[in-house]
């Protein structure tokens, strides 16, 4: 499944579009991202790992990420989410509950 957590079509109005500019009016401030992310599991049953794609056009059918980086949710930082690049797959790990 694919969702998309963005207001529009791209993430221009999110800190992974906007990286270190300005934030704009309406866009989802980092705090509220991390929250979301690091509480998943709490309303996500089994929930292990949760990919992140940049991609500037997410309506191409052939988008290939050039690159990955793969962390921890405990590596998961608002600088991280800011430093992503184009093309870029970021997997996102949380401990598996037994």
């Amino acid at each position: 499944m694919v969702f998309t957590l963005t207001s529009r079509m791209c993430d221009c109005d999110s800190l992974i579009g906007r990286r270190n500019d300005a934030p704009v009016h309406g866009e989802i401030e980092a705090d509220a991202w991390l929250g979301w992310l690091r509480d998943m599991p709490d309303h996500v049953a089994n929930v292990s790992r949760v990919a992140v794609l940049r991609a500037w056009s997410p309506g191409d059918d052939d988008v290939v990420p050039s690159r990955a980086r793969g962390i921890g949710i405990g590596e998961l930082s608002e600088s991280v989410l800011r430093d992503f690049r184009d093309d870029t797959l970021l997997t996102i790990d949380y401990p598996r509950v037994v």
